[in-house]
């Protein structure tokens, strides 16, 4: 089973690229939607969830 810390990097490395994500192909964004995205992605739990996984 895996540990907090381990499930706390998995989902922070799904989350960290989105932006990459949104303007592929697959999902088919503008840039210029982004920001309206940002608040979902971009957030001070971020940097804590980065700071505890090293």
């Amino acid at each position: 089973m895996p540990t907090t810390t381990q499930v706390l990097a998995q989902v922070y490395a799904a989350v960290r690229d989105w932006r990459t994500l949104a303007l592929s192909p697959e999902v088919g964004l503008l840039a210029k939607e982004l920001d309206d995205f940002a608040p979902t992605f971009e957030y001070a739990q971020m940097d804590a969830a980065r700071g505890l996984i090293g």
